[in-house]
């Protein structure tokens, strides 16, 4: 998969649009903000990656990743010049690359249950 800037902007819009919308809820509660985005914002940008993530370079990763450091260091008052795995270590949260492996994981342990004549069995 070739993530385009046409895509990031669209995620990147959507992630605009759930920090605007706690603001304006005045949701000031990081627990709350992450259940948000993790039920919001995450599902958006991983969607279909059981296909495209295996093929998703280094670059595009961290094209990806920078929305979820965009939320930490705003939610905190954070530089941006902060190291996102420390980011990440400090407030106990996965990379949003980790969380698509998941994801793939538990599609090809589906797909190994699959009759053989399904075609996703079939393809794979």
């Amino acid at each position: 998969m070739v993530v385009e800037r046409k895509e990031l902007w669209g995620v990147g819009k959507n992630f605009m649009l759930f920090k605007n919308r706690c603001r304006e809820a005045e949701l000031w509660d990081w627990n709350t903000t992450q259940t948000l985005f993790g039920l919001l914002v995450i599902p958006v940008i991983l969607y279909g990656c059981e296909q495209w993530a295996s093929s998703t370079s280094d670059m595009q990763w961290r094209q990806i990743e920078k929305i979820q450091k965009c939320l930490i260091t705003n939610k905190f008052k954070i530089k941006s010049a902060v190291p996102y795995d420390i980011l990440l270590c400090e407030i106990g949260v996965a990379p949003i690359e980790a969380i698509a492996m998941v994801q793939v994981i538990k599609y090809l342990k589906k797909i190994k249950k699959m009759e053989k004549d399904r075609w996703p069995k079939v393809f794979f």
